[in-house]
């Protein structure tokens, strides 16, 4: 496996669960609270990895703008171009996902 995705793995791991892990479960409320528990758990886990998404695909798009300004070769305007397309259709995928999440966890 490549040290890079083991890394960011690892990283990613680090900076997502202990927000799950920190929630107190309460033995006395029963399955109840258990389950609000357990939804806002996953809520907040998917909200940091929003959070993430967002401020990654920010430098991106900050990245393949200015990629785009100084470019003085077509070849390398269009590959601009078509990476802001991709960002901009990843930040539209994790906004969906994250809507489906919170949905999914409102039924809990």
């Amino acid at each position: 496996m490549n040290k890079k995705v083991i890394f960011l793995t690892l990283l990613s791991i680090l900076v997502f669960v202990p927000t799950a892990l920190g929630a107190g479960i309460d033995v006395g409320t029963g399955l109840t609270g258990t389950k609000e528990v357990l939804g806002d758990s996953i809520q907040n886990i998917f909200t940091g990895i929003a959070y993430f998404i967002g401020i990654t695909a920010v430098g991106a798009l900050i990245f393949c703008g200015i990629r785009f300004v100084v470019a003085t070769d077509d070849r390398v305007r269009l590959q601009a171009k078509a990476h802001v397309g991709w960002v901009l259709g990843g930040i539209v995928l994790a906004s969906l996902s994250f809507i489906i999440v919170g949905y999914i966890v409102s039924l809990i």
